[in-house]
Parts: C-alpha cells; sequence; structure tokens
C-alpha cells in the first residue's frame, strides 16, 4: 500500500518523460511536505495539539524519507505550528524526493533511466513501468470527486493537496476540469473533516497562496 506522500509524487511525475511536471515544480515541495506529516501521523509518530505539531515516537518507520523527516522533527527544540513545518520539511524536498523515487523504483511502479546533459551532467528520470498503482489512485479520485462517493479521510487529503499542487488538470480531462474544481471546493469545504487535517489543508493553502503570489512577482 502506497503511502500519501507516494500518491501525490506519482500524479505530479510525467509518465512518459519521468519527470515532474513543470506547472507543479514550484508548489510541489509544500504538498510533499504536507503528506509526509499526516504519513507520520496515521503511524502515530506525531500528533497535532492546538495546530502545533508534537512528536510522540522516534521509533523507525522502516520507510527512509519518513525516517529523515522524523530525526529533524526531534533535533528541533521548540515548539512550532503546522505552517512552519511544512515551510521546513519544504527545504529538504531534493532529498526526499529521491527517496520516495527509489522507493517507487525497487517496488516496480516506476524504472530509473539514466541521461546526460551536454555530455557533462548525469541525471534520472522516472517513466512509468506499472501504471497499475496510479490508475487505481486516479480511479478513486475520479469516484469521489465526479461519481460523488464520500471520500475517506486520507483520500480527503489528497485531494486537497493534489488541488493545492495544481494537478487537477493532470488528473481531470478538459471536459471534467470545471466540475471538479467545483466539487474538490465542496470536499475542502466539509464541515465533517478533521480538526487536524483541516489545520494541515488550511495551512498548506496559505503557505502555496504566498508561493504563487512572490512567483507572480517575480515574473513581472
Amino acid at each position: 500500500m502506497l503511502s500519501l506522500t507516494e500518491e501525490l509524487l506519482l500524479l505530479a511525475v510525467h509518465d512518459e518523460k519521468g519527470s515532474v511536471i513543470l506547472s507543479t515544480t514550484a508548489l510541489l515541495p509544500y504538498g510533499i511536505a504536507s503528506t509526509i506529516l499526516l504519513d507520520l501521523m496515521y503511524l502515530n509518530k506525531i500528533e497535532f495539539v492546538d495546530e502545533k505539531l508534537i512528536l510522540l515516537s522516534f521509533s523507525p518507520t522502516g520507510i527512509d524519507f519518513l525516517d529523515d523527516m522524523l530525526i529533524i522533527i526531534k533535533n528541533e527544540e521548540k515548539t512550532h505550528k503546522i505552517r512552519w513545518w511544512i515551510r521546513k520539511l519544504s527545504n529538504n524536498y531534493g532529498n526526499v524526493r529521491k527517496m520516495i523515487f527509489n522507493h517507487l523504483v525497487l517496488a516496480g511502479i516506476l524504472k530509473r533511466e539514466t541521461h546526460n546533459f551536454l555530455f557533462l551532467v548525469d541525471f534520472f528520470r522516472y517513466p512509468t513501468l506499472n501504471p497499475v498503482p496510479e490508475l487505481e489512485t486516479r480511479d478513486k479520485i475520479h469516484k469521489a470527486v465526479l461519481m460523488g462517493i464520500p471520500p475517506d479521510e486520507k483520500l480527503s487529503a489528497l485531494i486537497s493537496f493534489m488541488y493545492f499542487c495544481g494537478l487537477v488538470k493532470e488528473v481531470f480531462p478538459a471536459e471534467h476540469r470545471k466540475t471538479a474544481k467545483k466539487n474538490i471546493k465542496m470536499i475542502l469545504d466539509n464541515e465533517k473533516m478533521s480538526n487536524y487535517l483541516n489545520d494541515i489543508v488550511t495551512e498548506l493553502s496559505v503557505v502555496i497562496a504566498s508561493v504563487t503570489t512572490l512567483n507572480n512577482q517575480d515574473n513581472q
């Protein structure tokens, strides 16, 4: 079973090119940081109290990219709010992404290809090898968003992070995007969403909004 973090990254990677889709490159680090927080919470390593992260257990998860983030959390002496942690963990996106890719390669979902830039620098691409896991993820998203099948908490989180990372265009065909966006907003406004998930989604939306504003200013 894939973690939320792995599912989000799969949605963000071009199936044939094996690289992160350009339109989400600036936003994905914050989405990945948010899914990591939830993955750690579901493993009972952390909890959220009054919008702040509390470390519960430092025992290894057995998943290297989660254990690396757990070390960062353990080494922080002060208690911080969720927004601070989203920004903090996003700073490690480059290394985390490599580890997630490695997990997906070992699982036979992606394959690693070596490419070369100007015969000087080698770099990797990760095209799809086994499309079934991502297709299953897309299918459950489509059923929740377009068919009205109520999503569970984890799926609500994935849909929210997919939305804020700008992946609606990637996940839904053009004829369904308008309806998808409207229905996703209804999922985001669901009063039944747990307090901690609502806090993470809210804080991620604030971080994404600030990053988007800065990027727009830089492009003017």
